[in-house]
């Protein structure tokens, strides 16, 4: 692995300095558990505390990897079927019938994003709750309820439209039909068999061991330049739930996208069926959007992952088959600078990859 290692921390060392951010923590996994972080810069630069392997991050969206995950393992036990239709589980609820699309709504058109919801996060009105009511905790319902009586996007299935609308359906229908906490589930089956002990829920507005973020792009969401204030999140972090949700490392967020596309979480047929994905042209050029995990192209092949964004923080991750190698980069920043989104970073490390070893890295 040395001629990779090098690599690697040139191509993260390049990488960083195109985006500008304090800090980068990235990690690199092979596919028999051999594992290197690579940290660079600060954890805090306003105190010069450095990124360590250990410092915490927000990862954002890549908590919907874990959601998608739980419920392919409930598919596998027969407790849920893709194509449910929604109103099985929700349809009693006095809201349900106000929901776009309610009646053709299945498990499948939300994980994979063609329900035809749309966004409840970018709201300037919820981002003005958040920030003067920090410590108030919002229900799935209440932030759902932000998209009630709005028209559908497009009909349930016949279009494709990123939304963390359709996470938070889920989480519902999963806790409703396990009668358990999603953040319980997941650690319970997926997180702790894999002794991922560095991530954890970013459920509180106190997060052991988190770096303090630098907001560039979301300032213009009433936010002030840094996330923490005192030990404690200037917003309220603890809204995205199924959305996002969590608090990891490079090293726990590349461990597990290796085991889960590799088959060590849900095992085939499932599978497959995570990975049945289709055109998501926002996402970048030629990717892929399956149930949880976008698919990208690089030069090797299929590189297949997911990226996170929240206010002060960045992070992409990637298990690159044809390598059987897995990477994750994390930025205590939502400005990744040069880069037009962290995709491209990770695709770009991986490019360095693979390439031949020169004489002098042998």
């Amino acid at each position: 692995m040395r001629d990779v290692v090098a690599r690697f921390r040139r191509a993260t060392e390049r990488a960083w300095g195109a985006t500008g951010a304090p800090g980068l923590s990235a990690a690199i996994v092979e596919r028999d558990g051999a594992t290197e972080p690579h940290c660079l810069g600060f954890a805090d630069p306003d105190t010069g505390v450095p990124m360590r392997p250990a410092t915490r991050l927000l990862s954002g969206s890549i908590g919907k990897t874990y959601v998608a995950a739980l419920v392919l393992d409930l598919v596998r036990e027969s407790v849920l079927d893709l194509d449910d239709r929604v109103s099985r589980h929700l349809g009693a609820r006095e809201w349900f019938e106000r929901l776009p699309n309610a009646e053709t709504l299945t498990l499948r058109y939300l994980l994979r994003h063609e329900s035809g919801l749309a966004r409840y996060v970018f709201r300037p009105a919820l981002w003005k709750s958040l920030v003067e009511d920090p410590d108030r905790v919002r229900s799935p319902e209440e932030l759902v309820g932000l998209v009630l009586d709005e028209p559908a996007l497009f009909p349930a299935g016949e279009g494709w439209a990123y939304s963390d609308t359709n996470y938070l359906v889920v989480g519902m229908i999963v806790e409703q039909a396990t009668g358990a906490r999603f953040y319980d589930l997941a650690r319970e089956r997926l997180l702790a068999p894999l002794g991922l002990e560095d991530t954890i829920p970013s459920d509180s507005r106190r997060i052991p061991g988190v770096a303090q973020g630098s907001i560039v792009r979301h300032r213009d969401l009433g936010l002030p330049a840094r996330t923490l204030q005192d030990g404690e999140f200037t917003f309220c972090n603890h809204f995205e739930w199924c959305g996002g949700g969590w608090a990891s490392t490079a090293v726990d967020l590349a461990r597990w996208i290796t085991a889960l596309a590799a088959g060590d979480v849900v095992p085939e047929p499932h599978l497959a069926q995570m990975l049945d994905a289709v055109p998501s042209p926002p996402l970048g050029d030629g990717a892929r959007y399956g149930l949880g995990l976008t698919l990208w192209d690089s030069p090797a092949g299929a590189v297949i992952g997911h990226e996170g964004t929240m206010p002060g923080f960045l992070a992409v991750t990637g298990f690159a088959p044809a390598l059987q190698l897995g990477v994750a980069v994390m930025l205590n920043s939502d400005d990744c600078g040069d880069y037009p989104r962290m995709s491209v970073l990770l695709l770009d490390v991986l490019r360095s990859l693979e390439t031949q070893p020169t004489r002098g890295e042998r």
